[in-house]
């Protein structure tokens, strides 16, 4: 325990912080010390698992901007763009699941850009994977950008690279985006070929 002086600035530190502390020190006096440190260790890894899938955050672009989507008027039609900040572990998977629902009407390509994401862990790989399964079944592809090595070894671990396909997976954003301009041209051109009644 800290001493008496500390607690003031730990009890202002924080919610999880202000109620673990006293937590722990009436566990001590009240049963025992070993039933203080267990309780105060499993407290401590839930308040930290809510932080960090907290700290996880994505953000759509469409160039056909939605509610909830910021507007971008510089994709292609039917591309969209959703940048992941953070950790994407067990505790941030359902963000991925709530993109299935955020895309738009037709998309053609989903980018999903990586440069913020310092790890992925089997949970999220799984909900990439239900992700790629919806984007194929609605005709859009999933194409991932600027993934760093450590997110490349996680997916690649998860056989997320031979599923989506190393073509679509791209070291810029820059790139992605142009694989993705020309599929939504392909798209266009084949939908202005075929005659409508």
């Amino acid at each position: 325990m800290a001493e008496l002086r500390h607690w003031p600035h730990i009890l202002r530190a924080g919610r999880s912080d202000g109620f673990l502390l006293p937590v722990a020190f009436g566990l001590t006096v009240l049963v025992d010390l070993t039933w203080a440190v267990t309780i105060g260790v499993l407290l401590a890894m839930f308040f930290f698992v809510r932080r960090m899938s907290e700290a996880t955050q994505i953000d759509r672009r469409a160039a056909d901007s939605g509610s909830e989507a910021e507007a971008a008027p510089d994709l292609p039609k039917g591309v969209e763009v959703y940048d992941v900040r953070g950790p994407f572990f067990f505790g941030a998977a359902t963000l991925i699941r709530d993109i299935d629902s955020q895309m738009g009407v037709e998309p053609r390509a989903l980018i999903l850009r990586l440069r913020n994401v310092p790890f992925i862990d089997a949970t999220a790989a799984f909900s990439l994977r239900e992700l790629h399964a919806s984007c194929r079944k609605r005709g859009a592809e999933l194409l991932l950008a600027d993934c760093h090595t450590r997110p490349l070894a996680d997916l690649d671990r998860h056989g997320l690279l031979e599923l989506v396909g190393e073509e679509r997976v791209f070291g810029s954003y820059e790139s992605a985006l142009g694989y993705a301009a020309g599929i939504s041209q392909e798209f266009s051109a084949l939908r202005q070929a075929v005659p409508r009644h």
